[in-house]
């Protein structure tokens, strides 16, 4: 149970660290919504640390059947605390805020939204990106000792040593990849004319197959059939 608060403890405070981001580009605008986004990013990292302290010096390496239960909580978690930003931000209410959510962190791509703040598709991009990369890392920790997918099967070692997995070492091999294909998304949608800000948006999107975007995203995609070329190698990554 220990390392399970453990793992939970370390992507709420990412999500902490992350929503300082839209609160700088909330400041940055003008939008007159920090203050959400900074207590969004006060409470994650309370809790957070509340978590770490209470688990520490406890539990054991995690296992197979852990990792699916923390992945479980997570999708709950992590909307329920970006949920307020997004009510704030979007005069939806909470529970249509945390549907919204939802939908963004599983990258499923159904949204209420229409016009909103900048700062707010900053937040619901992140929310996607993360999601993606979470279930990449959760699939891989997963599946690997089972040796599913043409991974070297190791269930025939039926102990608790061979169970064990390891989340963070998936992750740090995972992560330059999912990296470096979102920062190729946004030089690609950069050199295509696109704004920082829609470049941005879109890459999460394309990287995590997702679909929050901006109406101007839409707009863009939907500008010619260069743009189509453009996103088609991307897609074709979303897709596997």
């Amino acid at each position: 149970m220990a390392s399970i608060v453990k793992l939970l403890s370390l992507v709420i405070a990412c999500m902490g660290v992350s929503a300082l981001f839209p609160a700088a580009i909330s400041a940055r605008l003008g939008e007159g919504i920090v203050p959400i986004f900074f207590a969004t990013s006060l409470a994650c990292i309370f809790l957070a640390g509340a978590m770490r302290f209470a688990s520490a010096g406890l539990g054991r390496p995690l296992r197979r059947f852990q990792v699916l239960g923390a992945l479980a909580a997570l999708w709950v978690i992590v909307p329920v605390l970006a949920a307020p930003a997004v009510a704030v931000t979007s005069g939806l209410n909470l529970w249509q805020s945390f549907f919204e959510a939802l939908s963004a962190f599983t990258t499923t791509g159904f949204t209420a939204l229409g016009d909103a703040p900048r700062s707010l598709y900053v937040w619901l991009a992140m929310l996607q990106w993360s999601g993606g990369l979470l279930t990449i890392v959760s699939a891989v920790t997963v599946l690997a000792p089972a040796g599913i997918g043409g991974l070297p099967n190791r269930t025939g070692h039926q102990n608790e040593a061979s169970d064990a997995v390891d989340p963070a070492g998936v992750l740090k091999d995972l992560a330059p990849i999912y990296l470096g294909a979102t920062a190729i998304a946004f030089i690609a949608m950069l050199m295509n004319g696109n704004s920082l800000y829609l470049s941005f948006c879109l890459a999460s999107a394309l990287t995590s197959a997702g679909a929050h975007i901006p109406p101007e995203g839409v707009a863009a995609i939907q500008r010619g059939a260069a743009m189509h070329w453009v996103l088609l190698p991307f897609l074709l990554w979303s897709a596997t």
